[in-house]
């Protein structure tokens, strides 16, 4: 099943929210971002140099109320040679590794939920649910107060 058919699926029967694709584009960043595109602005003693998300979100459309850029590693702490992250939302832009798991779907809806203002990914026992941290580990379930967030 395609990932925007699995987030509708999810997403619409227990939160009545729905996603619909609008373009697809393949922009090219003109700069070589090397093995791992990083987020790590928020890290000490990371040359800027190795924070390329604003490179990458820099090709996205500013009409759209939500970019997904899929790239082929990306990390977001201080060890960028372990694959630690899958994807990540922040504004709007969304950063999604090509390896992100088998249940691609699932990690779409869940970075969704992070843009619809669901509180951040849990990382305690809750594998039945879509918001729960761990790709390949969560499930589908998405709690009322989440679904009244995504609503709001």
């Amino acid at each position: 099943m395609s990932p925007d058919k699995k987030m509708n699926e999810i997403w619409g029967p227990q939160a009545n929210v729905y996603f619909e694709k609008k373009t697809v584009d393949s922009p090219t960043v003109p700069i070589d971002m090397g093995d791992v595109v990083r987020f790590s602005s928020h890290l000490t003693g990371v040359p800027a140099s190795e924070h390329e998300w604003d490179d990458v979100i820099a090709m996205g459309d500013s009409s759209a109320d939500v970019n997904v850029f899929f790239v082929w590693e990306y990390e977001q702490d201080d060890t960028p040679l372990v694959d630690s992250a899958d994807a990540a939302q922040l504004s709007g832009n969304i950063l999604f590794e090509d390896n992100a798991g088998t249940e691609i779907g699932e990690t779409f809806a869940h970075e969704m939920g992070h843009f619809l203002g669901v509180t951040p990914a849990d990382y305690y026992d809750k594998s039945d649910e879509l918001m729960h941290a761990y790709t390949d580990t969560r499930g589908s379930k998405i709690r009322k107060a989440q679904a009244d967030q995504a609503n709001k």
